[in-house]
This record gives structure tokens, C-alpha cells and sequence, in this order.
């Protein structure tokens, strides 16, 4: 009984291993070289740093402009008015 079980576990082991290997030739087609990956990867780098440089900018103008009206408004306030 305990052999008919290890039979069974060796069975969908090999079987598990025919999978890897068809798995990995699917990704060997689907994949560029390596050349070609370490461009792309790069390319992506560069756009995602060209994105979050883009992204600074924005919340400096917002913050510029959110300071600026800040100071208006506190300019605005520090002012007493006179009452007889």
C-alpha cells in the first residue's frame, strides 16, 4: 500500500517536471533575447523616471501656489480694522 502511494507521488512528479519544461520552451518563444530584454528594461526604467520627474514638477508648481496663497491669506488677516 505505502509503494502504491510513493508510485502515485513519482508519477505527478514527473509529470509536474514535463510541465516545467513545457513551460519554459513557451517562455523561451515568447521571450527576446537577452540583448533585447536588458533594452527594454532600460527603456521602461527611463520612462519611469521621466514620469516621476514630471510628477515632481506638478506638486512643486502646487505646493508654489499653495504657499503663495497661504501668504495672501495671512497677510490679509494680520490687518486690524479701526471701529469708533
Amino acid at each position: 500500500m505505502g509503494s502504491k502511494g510513493d508510485e502515485d507521488k513519482k508519477e505527478i512528479y514527473n509529470e509536474l517536471r514535463e510541465i516545467i519544461k513545457h513551460l519554459d520552451n513557451i517562455f523561451d518563444l515568447l521571450l527576446p533575447p537577452k540583448e533585447v530584454r536588458n533594452k527594454v528594461i532600460s527603456e521602461i526604467r527611463e520612462a519611469e523616471i521621466s514620469f516621476l520627474k514630471a510628477l515632481r514638477t506638478l506638486i512643486d508648481y502646487k505646493i508654489e501656489k499653495l504657499s503663495e496663497s497661504d501668504r495672501r491669506d495671512s497677510r490679509s488677516k494680520a490687518q486690524k480694522i479701526k471701529v469708533e
